[in-house]
């Protein structure tokens, strides 16, 4: 009878498991060949981009003929930003692909960081999500003055010590420079020095340096010995070097000396040597001395901070093996947002709550036919899944948002002064609620802001749909 009975349960589990499976499946497969969403990204291919110079972003649309295409420059762009042109046009890609591309081109008159407003794409009269790649401009080099630095070969730091008859490298690098058509060096007393290599930038025919970059350029490599014990010079070094602009400029590595040591002394003159480069080696070449310049960081427009939190409500509603979460991290991504942790699933908890009832269901059916290890195995299982249940129904209900960026205030009162900044389009953990007020909280940054400046993610957010409607009218 035991035994009749127990075949009955496990021929029944196993139907049961078998519908389980194929629910799973179909919702994986139904996941995975989901319309993905359209998300369009204009990119820039330039490696740095300069104040004052034209930066280009491209669009490839693959398989969609031009006439089918229309896009629009947002109206308003950021201060200091000027969009220079636009076209669009049959394009053929190297790898053979076809299609419109199209192509923008912007000028920024200040450095910083930058997110570009969307523009109006229409595909097949239809409006489509389009981003512009987050960038980060620089000072022209044009604008700027050559610079010279050098650097030892093997490092050099205030602990080293100079060892007479000891060889040492040393490298010669320019920045915002051209060309450097001649250097010019006295020979030190007491050593010996020679030339290693000369690099391309000194020669007038080779085309390094002329593109513009804010990278340093090796110049030239010497070798320094010094022969004898003591205080030594370092040698003279003077360099002409042509700026972008064609300005020359004459350059100089200051004489400056160091203490030298016989190899038989070094522990003795170890801390004689440090108070030396400590003295010395800061100020080894005549800079110019250039005034940091504030950096201007601009937060992507609301608009594209409520295409993020619209990305991630819909993710909410979708599987985990869903790939609009992808989606949202390229979107991110491109607009120089660090993408949090992933939405929870409101599907994932009903699911493992259908699992409960039938770990639930399959005990009661094994403790009726006396199967008790099968009906310990089967609550063992139920804990596991209402543990699992509980944890992914909490993160459901947690009150998240999408703030819109601004500064942080720590009592709800805009007129006081802040130091704490978080980014537009940031998730954020909403703790606590005022008529008018919302305290937020990311990492190790809280504090308060004004309700109308987040968009609510959580399906029972504490906070009051009527969030959406100040955000509608702002």
């Amino acid at each position: 009878m035991d035994k009749s009975a127990n075949r009955r349960f496990f021929k029944w589990s196993r139907r049961l498991l078998n519908i389980f499976i194929l629910f799973i499946a179909t919702n994986f497969l139904f996941a995975e060949n989901e319309e993905q969403p359209a998300v369009y990204i204009f990119k820039t291919d330039s490696e740095y981009i300069f104040t004052r110079t034209e930066c280009q972003y491209s669009l490839f649309l693959k398989d969609i003929a031009a006439s089918k295409v229309q896009f629009t420059v947002a109206e308003k762009l950021p201060e200091g930003v000027y969009c220079l042109s636009s076209k669009k046009t049959v394009s053929v890609q190297p790898n053979g692909e076809s299609g419109t591309l199209i192509q923008v081109w912007f000028s920024f008159f200040n450095e910083g960081e930058y997110n570009i407003p969307s523009g109006e794409l229409i595909i097949n009269g239809k409006k489509k999500l389009s981003i512009f790649q987050a960038i980060t401009v620089t000072e022209s080099p044009a604008k700027l003055q050559p610079e010279v630095t050098f650097s030892f070969d093997k490092g050099i730091n205030k602990e080293t010590v100079f060892k007479a008859g000891e060889a040492v490298t040393f490298t010669i690098y320019s920045k915002y420079a051209t060309h450097i058509p001649n250097i010019n060096w006295n020979i030190p007393e007491n050593a010996l020095f020679k030339e290693i290599e000369r690099y391309s930038i000194t020669d007038m025919s080779s085309t390094k340096g002329k593109s513009l970059s804010p990278e340093k350029v090796p110049v030239i490599k010497f070798e320094w010995t010094p022969l004898i014990k003591g205080r030594c010079s370092f040698p003279k070094i003077d360099l002409v070097v042509i700026s972008y602009n064609g300005m020359k400029y004459n350059l100089s590595l200051t004489p400056f000396f160091v203490d030298v040591i016989d190899t038989n002394n070094i522990e003795n003159s170890q801390a004689e040597e440090k108070e030396s480069l400590d003295e010395n080696f800061a100020y080894a070449f005549e800079s110019p001395v250039q005034d940091e310049q504030e950096k201007i960081i601009v937060d992507p427009d609301e608009k594209r901070i409520e295409q993020i939190a619209h990305l991630r409500s819909e993710e909410r509603k979708k599987l985990p093996f869903s790939n609009i979460a992808k989606y949202r991290n390229q979107v991110e991504e491109a607009m120089g947002i660090v993408s949090g942790e992933n939405e929870p699933s409101v599907l994932l908890p009903l699911i493992l709550a259908i699992i409960s009832a039938i770990l639930v269901i399959a005990a009661i059916i094994a403790l009726n036919l006396k199967a008790k290890n099968i009906a310990v195995l089967l609550i063992i299982f139920f804990t596991i899944a209402i543990i699992s249940f509980s944890i992914f129904t909490y993160k459901q209900l947690s009150p998240y948002a999408i703030y819109i960026g601004g500064e942080v205030y720590p009592i709800p009162e805009e007129d006081l002064k802040t130091s704490f900044y978080i980014r537009g389009g940031s998730r954020v953990q909403v703790v606590e609620k005022t008529e008018k007020w919302v305290y937020i909280r990311m990492n190790n940054i809280e504090g308060w802001v004004p309700k109308n400046t987040i968009y609510p993610l959580s399906i029972k957010n504490t906070i009051d749909n009527d969030a959406k409607e100040d955000n509608a009218e702002k």
